[in-house]
């Protein structure tokens, strides 16, 4: 079915890749290109490919799980913390991780889980079950359920105050 020109894109139909630019060696550009070529991809369904399956290595292995040995199987990271909005990714790895947290973001995600406005109390059951996959973890069993939307703009606010001060 074709779109009529005056209809409204959803949320759904926005682009979902992110652009990333990297510098690396001729040797590793060369490996790209051949396994590219090997496997019939892109470069960037390789590098994809390659960084997601690196994120859930063990991390004595250059991955992001971290302690594969326990007996609850520990934490992989990445998967863990993952969440279409950077705003929810950031404050879950604060909660998880605050010691990786730069110092202002640290005071910044501090305020934000002291404060009550932010936060919709711990009513689990009216969560969707989306939602209720989204805050797993750290976020409900911490400050509760978020405000997504004050969470939201009081975040693009930081980051704007970041790049003024950079500035």
């Amino acid at each position: 079915m074709k779109r009529d020109a005056h209809e409204k894109k959803t949320p759904s139909d926005k682009r979902r890749t992110e652009f990333v630019t990297a510098r690396i060696t001729g040797p590793a550009r060369h490996y790209l290109e051949v396994m590219a070529r090997l496997h019939d991809e892109s470069l960037s369904s390789v590098i994809q490919r390659a960084i997601i399956q690196m994120g859930m290595e063990r991390i004595e292995h250059g991955g992001a799980w971290i302690g594969a040995d326990q007996e609850d199987g520990g934490t992989q990271v990445a998967r863990d913390t993952w969440a279409p909005e950077e705003w929810l990714r950031r404050l879950k790895l604060f909660l998880e991780y605050p010691s990786w947290t730069p110092a202002r973001e640290a005071i910044f995600w501090g305020r934000i889980c002291a404060t009550k406005r932010y936060w919709g109390g711990r009513d689990h059951k009216r969560l969707s079950v989306e939602d209720k996959r989204r805050f797993v973890g750290a976020v409900i069993n911490g400050p509760g359920i978020p405000n997504e939307a004050a969470i939201a703009n009081a975040w693009e606010e930081f980051k704007a105050s970041q790049l003024s001060k950079a500035a």
